[in-house]
C-alpha cells in the first residue's frame, strides 16, 4: 500500500464556508473520489468506518474528498436553516472542485444513505467516471421515516418524551424546526425531501457512467423496490449489485466497523479506476 496524507480546512463555495478533509497517496492519484456521507445521528455511527474507507482508497492510490455540508458538522451555517436545494448545489460544487483540483484523473462519486442523492446529482452534472452507492435511502420519505423511527427508539430506551418526533409533521406544517438528537430539521429541508425519489436521479446518469451499488443486510436478497437501481448497475460493469452480509455500519450506538463494504468498494475502484487492489483484511 501507499504512503499517504491527511490535510484539512474550509473551502468558500456561493459564501458558504463548507469543512473538508482530503486523504490523498504521496504520489500522483490515479483517480479521484468524493465521498457524500449519511446524515444526522446514522453520520455519527458511520464516521469510523468513512474515515477508514477514505484511508485505504488513498492507500490504493485514489484522491479521496470527505466534506460537510452547509449547516452540519464543522461547515459554516444553521443547521435549521439549511435547504436541500444548498446542498444539491455544494454536491455540485465540490464535484467540480474535486475535479479541478485533481485534473487528469478520473473522478467518482460515492454516496453512502441519504447521500446517494447528492453522489447521483454530482454525478449527473459534473461528468463522474463512476458511482457507488452504499445501502442508499431510497426516497426522502423513507428518510425521515428513519429519523422520526430513530428517535422514538432512543426516547423508548432512556424514557424520555417522545412527543416531540411523534408530532414532527404538524412542527413543520407549522415552519418549526424538529430536533433529531441534537441535529435540527427545518421545515424547508422535510418539504424537499418529500418529493425526492432515488431512482429519478438514475434518469441524469450518462448511459455509460458505472454503478456499483450496495445493500447492507443480514439478508441474502434485494427488495423488490430496489430493481431500478440492480438493472442499471448490472448494465454497466464493472458496477455490479450486491449483497454485503453485515450489521448496518450507519445504525449502531456504539462505534461498528464494515471491512466487507470496504472491500468490495476498494474492488470496483480497483476494477473501474486501475487503483491497487484492496487489503485482504479490509
Amino acid at each position: 500500500m501507499m504512503a499517504t496524507t491527511q490535510q484539512s480546512g474550509y473551502l468558500t463555495l456561493a459564501g458558504r464556508h463548507l469543512y473538508v478533509t482530503v486523504f490523498a497517496p504521496a504520489a500522483a492519484p490515479r483517480a479521484a473520489v468524493l465521498l457524500h456521507e449519511a446524515f444526522g445521528e446514522e453520520k455519527k455511527s458511520a464516521f469510523r468506518v468513512m474515515v477508514r474507507l477514505a484511508r485505504q482508497l488513498a492507500e490504493q492510490g485514489a484522491a479521496v474528498v470527505r466534506y460537510d455540508p452547509s449547516g452540519t458538522g464543522e461547515s459554516s451555517g444553521d443547521a435549521a436553516a439549511a435547504t436541500w436545494d444548498d446542498w444539491q448545489a455544494e454536491a455540485v460544487g465540490m464535484a467540480q472542485w474535486t475535479r479541478e483540483r485533481f485534473g487528469g484523473v478520473p473522478w467518482y462519486a460515492l454516496g453512502v444513505r441519504l447521500g446517494a442523492f447528492a453522489a447521483l446529482h454530482a454525478a449527473s452534472h459534473a461528468g463522474a467516471a463512476g458511482v457507488v452507492l452504499v445501502e442508499p435511502v431510497l426516497s426522502g420519505e423513507d428518510c425521515l421515516r428513519d429519523l422520526e423511527r430513530r428517535q422514538l427508539i432512543k426516547q423508548a430506551v432512556t424514557g424520555t418524551d417522545g412527543a416531540a418526533a411523534a408530532g414532527s409533521a404538524e412542527r413543520w406544517a407549522r415552519g418549526e424546526a424538529v430536533d433529531f438528537g441534537g441535529i435540527p430539521v427545518g421545515a424547508r429541508l422535510a418539504e424537499s425531501l418529500r418529493g425526492e425519489v432515488l431512482c429519478q436521479r438514475l434518469e441524469g446518469l450518462p448511459a455509460a457512467c458505472p454503478l456499483q451499488v450496495l445493500r447492507v443486510s443480514g439478508g441474502s436478497s434485494f427488495p423488490p423496490a430496489w430493481g431500478p437501481l440492480t438493472a442499471r448497475a448490472a448494465a454497466t460493469p464493472p458496477g455490479r449489485a450486491v449483497v454485503v452480509r453485515d450489521k448496518p455500519f450507519w445504525g449502531q450506538i456504539e462505534y461498528y466497523e464494515s471491512d466487507a463494504v470496504l472491500r468490495e468498494v476498494g474492488a470496483f475502484l480497483s476494477a473501474a479506476a486501475g487503483l491497487a487492489a484492496p487489503p485482504e483484511g479490509s
